[in-house]
């Protein structure tokens, strides 16, 4: 599959300094966004936002373990800052494309009905909600979006003994 140009997609969109992913399972409104994909424009307004956000971050790792995601969520929250939302349907999360698997682990997983809400093809699957790099790749070869510059594409793949040389592959 060829996703489409996101750069051509970002000219495109309204002005905002900052446009955050979706963190979430749905594709309604997002209470929660993700730090894995954003598009920032360089200036003083998103250089305030990661500013705040490392401050946050730095603030809460004395306390407990919190994340990246949760930093910059926090300060959205405590904070005005007028950011664009990236459109799930061409901006997917994991669990947007491919449905969410109980224990994270399962790349083979996937739920037909998170895929019908998105574009096809989308400008960019961010390939979270699953733990592991191998893990990731074989998620991403299964469903053709796995290419590598210089690589030729290759033919979809379904086969358990493909899966398993891919596992010892990227190990």
């Amino acid at each position: 599959m060829v996703l489409r140009d996101f750069v051509d997609d970002f000219l495109m969109m309204p002005m905002h300094d900052v446009y955050l992913q979706s963190a979430e399972q749905h594709f309604g409104r997002a209470n929660s966004h993700c730090t894995g994909v954003m598009f920032l424009r360089p200036t003083l307004t998103a250089l305030a936002l990661i500013e705040a956000t490392i401050e946050e971050l730095v603030k809460c790792m004395a306390t407990s373990a919190c994340t990246d995601q949760e930093a910059l969520n926090a300060v959205l929250l405590a904070q005005e800052f007028n950011v664009g939302r990236l459109d799930p349907a061409d901006y997917p999360g994991g669990a947007q494309y491919f449905g969410v698997e109980p224990t994270y682990s399962d790349p083979l997983f996937y739920n037909e009905s998170a895929r019908a809400q998105c574009n096809s093809p989308p400008i960019l699957v961010h390939n979270n909600w699953l733990v592991g790099r191998a893990n990731k790749i074989v998620r991403f070869r299964l469903h053709g979006l796995w290419s590598i510059s210089g690589e030729k594409p290759e033919r979809p793949w379904r086969h358990t003994t493909e899966v398993s040389s891919v596992f010892r592959e990227v190990w």
